[in-house]
């Protein structure tokens, strides 16, 4: 039987630094700003004129939350998720596709999650970035 491992607030903390990392370095490769009112620790970007939130996976991690608030502001959801391989593969659903297949989270202040599968299945590729990238 599989055993799941709680967040503490130092790996909470490690885990939110890694995804703004992450944020960062996919923003980067697919030519993404920081949004003009974003937060300094915001993972929300803009490209082509669109909102975008981006949503980072490691390998045992199989889904990704965003907030209702967020939902109601982003056009899409990018969500980049660890391969075996190490590589993260880069997905993107549209708002409406987001909520069409998201369920609430079991505590309702972790929000709306999507499953990986459904972006691996359903998202647009956007392509892959090495870990190290």
């Amino acid at each position: 039987m599989a055993t799941v491992a709680l967040q503490n607030r130092k790996s909470g903390l490690s885990a939110r630094n890694w995804g703004l990392t992450m944020a960062d370095k996919v923003a980067k490769k697919l030519g993404a700003k920081r949004a003009p009112d974003a937060r300094g620790d915001s993972n929300e970007r803009v490209i082509q004129g669109k909102l975008i939130v981006i949503r980072s996976a490691k390998i045992d991690t199989k889904r990704v939350q965003v907030s209702d608030a967020m939902l109601k502001r982003v056009h899409y959801i990018v969500g980049v998720f660890e391969t075996p391989t190490g590589a993260y593969a880069i997905r993107r659903l549209t708002a409406a596709k987001f909520k069409k297949h998201m369920r609430v989270a079991a505590s309702r202040e972790q929000g709306n999650v999507v499953s990986r599968v459904v972006f691996m299945n359903a998202g647009d590729d956007l392509g892959m970035i090495k870990a190290g990238v």
